[in-house]
């Protein structure tokens, strides 16, 4: 389901799903917006939204990928698939969000060293949006790692 161009040439794959509207009624995740928009309020709204999602994507990542850890150079793909209604979000505003809270958690979690780009190459990284119905929401990250 992933990207097919780092499926033939990355061998070693593992693979994240959150599924679920998370935020809001009608948003699978915050964008860079809403996160400006919580800042705005108040920054500790805007870390308190950070924090949640951070802990959210840690435990998915624990609970899906127990045993693997990163021995290389990691590059990620991701498929969000939004809501039908989430449309007119601009795809950069919910990449951004999603990516930086991903990565953290990735660090938290032990699977990666750090987020640096020492450690994760983004400049191969794919992303694909989809917009499906509300009981097929949420996204699918697929982890390679770059190197043997």
């Amino acid at each position: 389901m992933g990207c097919r161009y780092c499926e033939t040439i990355f061998s070693n794959k593992v693979t994240v799903t959150i599924n679920g509207i998370h935020h809001k009624k009608n948003k699978c995740f915050p964008s860079l917006n809403d996160l400006l928009a919580e800042n705005k309020k108040s920054p500790y709204l805007a870390a308190k939204m950070k924090r949640e999602f951070t802990d959210l994507f840690y435990m998915e990542i624990m609970s899906q990928i127990k045993k693997w850890k990163a021995l290389n150079v990691i590059t990620i793909s991701m498929i969000f698939r939004e809501p039908i209604q989430g449309q007119k979000r601009d795809h950069d505003n919910v990449i951004s969000f999603f990516l930086k809270v991903f990565m953290d958690a990735l660090q938290k979690s032990g699977k990666i060293k750090d987020d640096s780009k020492r450690y994760v190459n983004l400049d191969l990284m794919t992303c694909e949006f989809k917009y499906v119905p509300d009981d097929q929401v949420g996204v699918t990250v697929d982890i390679y790692e770059i190197g043997e």
